[in-house]
């Protein structure tokens, strides 16, 4: 095994426990979800952490559509930070499956 991916094993109770951050409505949680993430893509290649992209892609169009929505309650900057952060981070890694972002963002 790669010494890049040492953590494979434990990537389905790492998805899981990243599900319930989602899904919490705490925004400091959310922070820590895409601090993780970061460290995530830079610890594991991208082919083994392909299935966690449907969720993460999901969270990060939810958190910028509530961003440019007025109505809505003001998002906390830091989660928006956050998940610049782990964008920029991705994008410089050249990962491919986040051009899908770009492409759902132009709809909403």
């Amino acid at each position: 095994m790669n010494q890049k991916d040492a953590f494979f094993p434990q990537l389905p109770t790492l998805q899981e426990k990243l599900t319930d951050a989602f899904k919490s409505n705490s925004q400091e949680l959310h922070c820590e979800a895409f601090f993780f993430l970061r460290v995530l893509i830079l610890r594991m290649t991208n082919k083994k952490i392909s299935n966690i992209w449907p969720l993460v892609l999901s969270e990060m169009i939810r958190i910028f559509a509530n961003a440019l929505k007025e109505e809505t309650p003001q998002l906390d900057i830091s989660v928006l930070v956050s998940v610049c952060k782990f964008l920029d981070i991705a994008m410089i890694l050249g990962i491919e499956e986040l051009e899908w972002l770009v492409v759902l963002m132009k709809k909403i």
